[in-house]
């Protein structure tokens, strides 16, 4: 965790969001220099009950915490996120920043949503893309992320 992952921003956007609904919890996963920081910010704004820092997540255990929530949230500065597009093949709703480059077939399956990475627009978006349902079967994701495998990636470097 380091600040282009904008995990302050995600704490204040979730500082307002507990104003419109104090029933959510907020996992963030990773390890790093500013930990400690947004830990102390999530206590600074009383939401230790809400938002938990889990640490590093093995990766046997990743696609369990991308699959079970209602919106994976990524507005770092990464153009590119392998975390993100695991998230979408499972079928889980993203919100990511604007920032990101996204294809026209991703965006349309409905599962990803974009904000501009500040805590008050990431709020509106939140309370917006949580009311949105999506459903996809697995044969569609599937066939939507076939393209987006860590083979066909290299197999793509190397062409």
């Amino acid at each position: 965790m380091d600040n282009t992952k904008r995990i302050d921003v995600l704490i204040k956007a979730c500082k307002k969001f507990y104003e419109y609904e104090k029933n959510f919890i907020l996992v963030i996963g990773g390890n790093g220099p500013e930990l400690k920081y947004f830990k102390q910010l999530a206590k600074k704004y009383k939401l230790e009950k809400n938002i938990f820092f889990t640490g590093f997540i093995p990766e046997k255990d990743k696609l369990d915490y991308l699959k079970w929530p209602d919106l994976f949230i990524s507005i770092d500065w990464a153009d590119y996120t392998i975390t993100t597009i695991e998230a979408l093949a499972l079928g889980t709703k993203c919100l990511v920043s604007k920032e990101r480059e996204v294809t026209d077939e991703i965006i349309q399956t409905g599962l990803i949503h974009f904000t501009n990475p500040n805590a008050n627009e990431t709020f509106k978006q939140i309370v917006k893309v949580a009311k949105i349902n999506v459903s996809l079967n697995h044969k569609d994701l599937k066939n939507i992320f076939k393209d987006y495998t860590w083979s066909t990636y290299c197999k793509n470097i190397f062409s």
